[in-house]
């Protein structure tokens, strides 16, 4: 499966989104705001990929086991790549970045 995720942050709010495209063909989306405070947009790109990442393992099964990540932020990438945190998420890969 491929979930890819997004975030913007503006002031006091972020907007989280993401979409999860299973191997069957099913494609299944969410977004949300969140009043918060002080969150940077890492902060913002990390909420989304977690709230991706926890909807997308609800819907793993043995035929869509794997989860590409695709993600435009740089950062972002750079923290999951690291050893202790893709430790941490099995069967994870970054798929691209946009």
């Amino acid at each position: 499966m491929q979930v890819y995720t997004d975030a913007s942050r503006g002031e006091n709010v972020i907007g989280v989104g993401y979409v999860i495209k299973l191997k069957n063909g099913t494609e299944m989306s969410g977004k949300r705001y969140q009043f918060v405070g002080d969150y940077s947009s890492m902060d913002a790109e990390w909420c989304a990929l977690m709230e991706g990442l926890e909807i997308a393992c609800e819907h793993q099964t043995a035929y869509d086991n794997s989860i590409d990540v695709v993600i435009d932020c740089r950062p972002l990438v750079r923290k999951v790549r690291d050893p202790k945190i893709s430790t941490m998420i099995s069967g994870l890969r970054i798929a691209s970045e946009c």
